[in-house]
């Protein structure tokens, strides 16, 4: 709930969901998923402004709501786009993209017709998660703005010996861990913030690399505003020179996996290597 600290230092605050909205209508997992954020006490506390409105794909979502963005000196819009979730071709939109990767562009002799179509649709919805990505960029390039992107999740596309397509709970192999939950975390920053902020732009700079993990990332947006307050704990933001990593640890049940003591057999992980019975 750390977008009620931002509302709280006066910040205009917006979420823009692509999966789930206020309605318990529309898709399944909708009502059940953001429910938590739905108790009008605290969408009060959280946000200005809440989308109505979800769409199969992001671009379209970007299109109905690009006007509904902050743009002011203090302001925090949240965008939860539908990325790359299986099945991929159900989340882009075929006539955005120029090019488009087929079975005949995945050189892997070690998957059938079927599952060479496989990859090429994630790489597709890749492709056209990486233009939607661009789009909200230039929505954001002339003002004194900070993007940061991640993934929630990876998942698993015939990546490995394993064969595996789709995410899979547990059972934390090096293979599995490097797919799944080791995601891409992107800082962007238009020139007007490098500009303004040369400060901060040198702190993000010097933070690439450093070992962090995503339910860290208020503390790092917290630093990027300038947010300080009875509780925040600077040791967690990546920029910030009291930082300090914290061990990172993956739990699923009654298995436990320490991915720190393990990262150097993630880093090893075999990787779109084919099949031995290729």
């Amino acid at each position: 709930l750390f977008p009620a600290v931002f509302k709280k230092a006066g910040f205009d605050v917006r979420l823009i969901d692509f999966q789930f909205s206020r309605s318990r209508t529309g898709y399944m997992f909708e009502y059940h998923c953001s429910y938590f954020l739905n108790p009008q006490k605290i969408q009060d506390q959280c946000f200005d402004f809440r989308n109505d409105t979800i769409f199969q794909y992001d671009g379209s979502g970007i299109d109905r709501y690009s006007g509904d963005l902050a743009h002011n000196g203090k302001s925090l819009n949240i965008i939860h786009l539908q990325g790359q979730h299986l099945p991929p071709s159900a989340h882009y939109d075929a006539s955005e993209l120029e090019t488009r990767f087929t079975a005949d562009s995945i050189l892997r002799p070690d998957l059938n017709q079927k599952e060479r179509e496989e990859v090429a649709e994630y790489d597709n919805c890749t492709m056209y998660n990486d233009w939607v990505m661009k789009r909200i960029f230039d929505l954001f390039r002339r003002d004194d703005a900070v993007v940061v992107y991640f993934s929630d999740h990876g998942e698993q596309i015939y990546d490995d010996e394993r064969h595996i397509y789709g995410r899979t709970y547990g059972g934390f192999t090096s293979d599995a861990v490097a797919c799944l939950y080791e995601i891409p975390f992107v800082v962007w920053v238009s020139d007007r913030f490098k500009e303004r902020h040369g400060d901060k732009l040198k702190k993000i700079g010097e933070s690439s690399g450093k070992p962090f993990a995503s339910d860290d990332v208020c503390y790092l947006l917290f630093d990027l505003a300038g947010i300080d307050f009875k509780g925040n704990d600077k040791s967690r933001s990546p920029i910030s020179l009291d930082f300090l990593p914290r061990e990172r640890i993956l739990v699923m049940g009654e298995a436990k996996y320490e991915y720190d003591r393990h990262k150097s057999e993630v880093d090893e992980a075999k990787l779109l290597v084919p099949s031995k019975n290729k």
